[in-house]
């Protein structure tokens, strides 16, 4: 099973869901924290060396999570509007990119 929201600590990079990832700064999750993994209401982290899925994730780790998580989806929400608005723009040439 692919986790539809996952952050993956090595290359510090947040998927907000199965194909959209974005740049993240993973550095407040604990040092052994290789990857966090989300599918519906089932979390968990995964550390190094792999020792298996860990659900019991203390505080601290569970509110880095989510302001990691809060980050990709800010840089994700913008995305989006700014396709948008690009796709609302019909005064701008696609081509050249000039009005």
């Amino acid at each position: 099973m692919t986790p539809t929201r996952q952050i993956i600590v090595g290359t510090d990079i947040a998927f907000v869901d199965l194909t959209n990832s974005y740049p993240v700064d993973t550095s407040a999750l604990p040092d052994d924290v290789a990857f966090v993994g989300i599918e519906g209401g089932y979390r968990w982290i995964e550390r190094t060396p792999f020792t298996g899925r860990v659900t019991d994730i203390d505080a601290a780790t569970n509110d880095a999570i989510d302001a990691i998580f809060a980050d990709a989806d800010a840089q994700h929400t913008a995305r989006l509007a700014a396709e948008q608005q690009t796709a609302d723009d019909t005064t701008t040439d696609t081509t050249t990119g000039t009005a």
